[in-house]
This record gives structure tokens, C-alpha cells and sequence, in this order.
């Protein structure tokens, strides 16, 4: 697959920072994040992570919307 200046790539984390590769996945996943309003509840951060000025992001049953990224032209790339 080809990527140029003009790709969108939307990655979507699915890890934590508690451990070595959490973190290493973490950094290589970027700069630019959403923070997903379920799982900052169903993992008990979400109080930690408002404090801290982080917006929740929650479009679709308190997840962010995959389908509005895509339908913008994004690729989605899982780490």
C-alpha cells in the first residue's frame, strides 16, 4: 500500500501505558488523539482523564465514530 502526503490514517490504540509495549505502541500511534468516553469509564480513568483537560469523545453508544472518519476518506490502521 502507498502512502503519500494526501493519505489519511485514523489509528485506533487499543493499549495501555502501564506496560513497555503499551507505551511504545502509545508513542508510535501519534499526536493527534481522540479519547474514547467508554473506555475511559470502563477502565476507571475517566475522572483522572477529564482533570487532566482531556476531552471524551463519545458519537456512537459513548465510543468515538469510526464510521465519520471513514466516510472522510481515513484508512483505520489497529494497533
Amino acid at each position: 500500500m502507498a502512502i503519500d502526503q494526501t493519505t489519511k490514517i485514523l489509528i485506533i490504540l487499543q493499549a495501555g501505558t502501564d506496560s513497555h509495549e503499551g507505551s511504545a505502541r502509545a508513542l508510535h500511534a501519534g499526536l493527534a488523539y481522540e479519547v474514547c468516553d467508554y473506555c475511559a469509564g470502563a477502565f476507571d480513568v475517566r475522572e483522572d482523564l477529564t482533570n487532566a483537560g482531556e476531552a471524551l469523545s463519545g458519537a456512537y453508544m459513548d465510543h468515538p465514530s469510526i464510521a465519520r472518519h471513514v466516510a472522510d476518506g481515513f484508512q483505520v490502521w489497529i494497533l
